[in-house]
């Protein structure tokens, strides 16, 4: 190796070693440096950072100042800005994260009143907040059932991730309620009253799934209307009883008729009837009219039987599988019956 090499690699370590001494306390201010080991400037900065976060705070901007004291505590590891940091999460009803932030507080204020003994008001402050935090909350032990690792677990309206489930959290005394949700879209919710101080547990089941229930079927088609028929028999009975009488009627009528007319030709002479013979000529035009309207009805009342035979011999034929109904003249009215 040369001289020029030698020097040029001495050179590359110095520089290394350079950055590293600078990096390293930029590293560990990040995690906030210890009390006794902070400067009087890191003083100053977490000192002001403290006091912007108090002004926030007595204006009930929790939010803002719950991110300046910890701005604070991540230049100095100071007890009293990890106190003020519990009582702003405990403004903003996040008592499990201030109940652990609480425990540090008094374990790193205990540990630096040995040599600060300012810090041990700290520890005794925080020690009181923490008893009074447990007495007036409600410890929830959260129980999930049968849900997978992709169910999405919610208690008082905020995520808890699945290495969660199981664990006990403190939360406001009072009505505490979680609500389950999985990826097909279920939903299941569950809620218990707590009172301060209370240890209760919430259990938190997976709904079941749906059941299918196949639909009824359909109900079968209506039968299709048939034409109803009736039998036409008795009609045809009487409208050709009623034909075959008038035609006798006429008939008789008409003879009658034509034996006054041969009566009135003999012994009426010139038309002139006198003695018994007198009346003949009326009676043998109330004999023809009579045979008129007894041939008249008759014609009508064939026809007609004749009209409904026809029309019987055509249902029978068109249905002859369709129940049959009936038309009955009784005693006490008309009765209409089928036969099957």
């Amino acid at each position: 190796m040369t001289r020029f090499q030698a020097g040029r690699s001495l050179w590359i370590w110095v520089v290394a070693v350079a950055l590293l001494a600078v990096a390293l306390p930029r590293a560990a201010r990040a995690a906030g440096v210890p009390v006794e080991k902070a400067t009087w400037v890191e003083r100053r900065d977490a000192g002001q950072k403290y006091s912007e976060a108090m002004k926030a705070y007595d204006e009930a901007k929790y939010d803002q100042a719950l991110d300046g004291f910890r701005s604070s505590y991540d230049l100095v590891a100071s007890p009293n800005s990890l106190l003020m940091v519990s009582r702003c999460l405990v403004k903003l009803e996040r008592l499990d994260e201030a109940r652990t932030t609480l425990q540090t507080t008094v374990q790193d204020a205990e540990a630096l009143a040995t040599n600060y003994q300012k810090y041990a008001k700290t520890a005794a402050a925080a020690h009181q907040a923490l008893s009074d935090l447990e007495a007036s909350s409600v410890e929830v032990r959260l129980d999930i059932n049968g849900a997978d690792q992709d169910a999405q677990i919610e208690l008082m309206n905020r995520p808890v991730p699945a290495e969660h489930w199981g664990d006990s959290f403190l939360l406001p005394a009072g009505r505490v309620h979680a609500t389950m949700t999985l990826p097909d879209g279920r939903q299941s919710e569950a809620s218990v009253t707590g009172e301060p101080g209370a240890h209760v547990s919430l259990s938190l089941s997976a709904p079941p799934k749906p059941v299918y229930v196949a639909p009824p079927p359909a109900p079968p088609p209506p039968p299709k209307p048939q034409p109803l028929t009736t039998d036409k028999k008795p009609y045809i009975y009487a409208t050709a009883g009623i034909g075959a009488a008038g035609i006798a009627v006429g008939t008789l009528f008409a003879v009658l008729a034509a034996i006054d007319r041969s009566d009135i030709n003999d012994s009426c002479p010139n038309g002139q009837c006198t003695g018994s013979m007198k009346t003949a000529p009326s009676r043998q035009l109330d004999e023809a009219f009579v045979a008129r309207m007894g041939f008249g009805l008759g014609l009508l009342g064939l026809s007609t039987a004749a009209v409904l035979w026809t029309v019987q011999g055509r249902e029978q034929s068109s249905s002859e599988d369709v129940p049959k109904a009936q038309l009955a003249v009784g005693p006490t009215g008309v009765r209409l019956s089928s036969q099957f």
